[in-house]
């Protein structure tokens, strides 16, 4: 196991073995006895509440329930509530493996959780309908669902740590992959955005406002791109909202001259070449930012 994981078995235990060392030998054997004569009844109602809710049902079958899983759960109740000391360490570490195989095959921690309350009281249920004196039965309820708590505490752990290395390791792969691209995308791109910037700069200059999508740097191959797939790239890394903006007043330029009306100011040539140098050098910022992002990324991964 890693460090992490053992740091955090041993704050468990600072709380497990003073409530282990507290039980009574009448304590431990209701405990003993209810795991014996209610582990299979309380693995049962675990699964059919289980299998009420759609979403969570679909990731088991009832073979499967039947076969393996029930005694698997019947067996977890019985351990969690014998357990012997020395056997604790075992435990946790069992713990951290359910936890684990839950992330990799996609069991909602929420579901393990809302499956355990059941269990708890369904126990709750069968020790206050026992026959056995009332201050015991208190102190088997309240180890029970103690250990219960501390061990379903260390399966979210261990879903959350491995959710975590996947989600890292999906994000290294993706940047790598992005990383190995990037002087061929670097240089697509900067022939589509000075494609789109000679293509804008004739429209303006020649007044051909038909077609206005054509013009919009939002419109264009490195508008569609950036858009598309860019965004997907880097997610929401904040030079990502700067070019954002950038096209967004870059195409409102380009509306405004669209939607204005043709008189001296826009038909004088000197205007029209000044606007579009405007044009040409917030998508050129534009550009800019994205290779920042790229030499950034690609140092991150060199060191």
């Amino acid at each position: 196991m890693n460090e992490e994981s053992q740091k955090y078995i041993a704050v468990i235990f600072k709380e497990w073995l003073p409530l282990y060392d507290s039980l009574t030998p009448d304590v431990r054997a209701l405990l003993k006895k209810m795991a014996d004569e209610r582990s299979s009844m309380l693995a049962t109602r675990f699964y059919d509440f289980i299998f009420q809710d759609p979403d969570i049902a679909r990731h088991l079958s009832y073979e499967l329930v039947e076969e393996r899983l029930s005694r698997s759960l019947a067996g977890w109740v019985q351990q969690i509530l014998t357990c012997e000391k020395e056997d604790l360490q075992a435990l946790a570490e069992r713990q951290y493996q359910i936890g684990s195989i839950h992330s990799r095959i996609g069991i909602p921690a929420e579901a393990v959780l809302r499956g355990a309350r059941q269990i708890k009281s369904g126990l709750v249920e069968a020790i206050r309908d026992s026959q056995v004196a009332r201050d015991t039965g208190i102190a088997a309820i309240h180890y029970a669902i103690m250990a219960m708590n501390m061990a379903v505490e260390m399966m979210c752990h261990a879903y959350t740590l491995s959710h975590y290395r996947a989600t890292k390791n999906e994000e290294a792969f993706r940047l790598y992959s992005l990383m190995g691209n990037v002087p061929m995308e670097y240089g697509k791109q900067q022939a589509s955005l000075s494609g789109w910037e000679n293509s804008a700069i004739f429209n303006i200059v020649s007044e051909n406002r038909t077609d206005l999508n054509a013009t919009l740097l939002s419109e264009s191959e490195f508008g569609l791109w950036f858009r598309h797939k860019c965004v997907r790239y880097f997610n929401h890394n904040p030079q990502m909202g700067e070019i954002t903006e950038l096209i967004g007043q870059v195409d409102a330029l380009i509306t405004e001259w669209r939607t204005a009306e043709q008189d001296a100011g826009y038909k004088n040539t000197q205007s029209l070449l000044q606007r579009s140098i405007s044009i040409a050098s917030t998508s050129a910022a534009s550009w800019e930012c994205y290779s920042v992002v790229c030499r950034r990324c690609k140092t991150a991964k060199t060191h």
